[in-house]
């Protein structure tokens, strides 16, 4: 089954890396619900999860570094 999908792209870029970014809650990702090709991929996935649970936030847009928050706790 197949995630709901929006016709813009952006829109589904963004489900994704939200998507990408939920095993800091203990969730395990699904690639059957991302929209995207790219995010479908096991090397993204992983590498994304690993950032993900070590609790690491990318800059923000302006440059600005955020601070990494502490990983989750089982």
């Amino acid at each position: 089954m197949a995630a709901r999908t929006h016709d813009e792209v952006t829109v589904r870029t963004c489900f994704d890396a939200d998507r990408l970014d939920l095993a800091r809650t203990g969730a395990t990702v699904n690639p059957d619900f991302f929209c995207t090709d790219a995010a479908k991929d096991p090397r993204l996935i992983a590498w994304a999860s690993g950032r993900s649970l070590a609790g690491i936030v990318s800059d923000n847009i302006v440059g600005q570094p955020l601070h990494a928050l502490p990983a989750a706790t089982p």
